[in-house]
């Protein structure tokens, strides 16, 4: 509760920056020029933005487990074959408990049918701007269906979080591959 209290108070104190940020705002710096890192930006912090594809089966969430046993995966498709029956269908084939099992992975009709590329960019969802961005692409760039230079790298010559940013679009490895 003091935690809540105490952020709000900085929110509202120093309107989302951080209390350096604010303070080098409000009094300057006459002597020395401070510069302040920007975070890096994170991307699927929720395993549901990332579909949970990143994760091994001993990682996941009961819950996740449970949702994934439902569309037909195990531990050995999970981690070893990546690949179940349930992927050659349609959002609109599967039937209520699969598209339930599905929603509590992070899948919702876009990104299970074409990984949100029938979507415009003011159309997608805050997460998968966020990975799109990452991943290199522009607003331009992706209502113009063209693909930034990083969709020429394998997935083992992207970084973490370029692989990341994909799965939160809804590819995994042996999609990408």
């Amino acid at each position: 509760m003091v935690f809540l209290l105490l952020k709000s108070a900085l929110d509202v104190c120093c309107a989302g920056q951080s209390p350096l940020q604010w303070a080098m705002n409000q009094f300057g710096n006459d002597e020395d020029e401070v510069e302040v890192e920007k975070p890096k930006m994170k991307l699927g912090s929720k395993n549901k933005d990332t579909k949970h594809l990143h994760l091994k089966w001993s990682a996941l969430t009961t819950k996740a487990r449970k949702a994934l046993t439902v569309l037909g995966w195990n531990q050995e498709k999970w981690d070893v074959e990546r690949w179940a029956d349930i992927e050659e269908y349609w959002w609109e084939e599967l039937n209520e408990e699969h598209r339930a099992a599905a929603t509590e992975l992070g899948w919702d009709i876009s990104s299970w049918d074409n990984q949100y590329e029938d979507k415009d960019w003011d159309e997608l969802p805050d997460a998968v701007q966020k990975a799109a961005k990452r991943f290199g692409f522009t607003k331009e760039m992706w209502d113009d269906d063209e693909w930034p230079e990083t969709a020429q790298s394998g997935w083992e010559e992207m970084d973490a979080q370029q692989r990341k940013a994909l799965n939160v679009l809804g590819y995994n490895q042996w999609d990408w591959e």
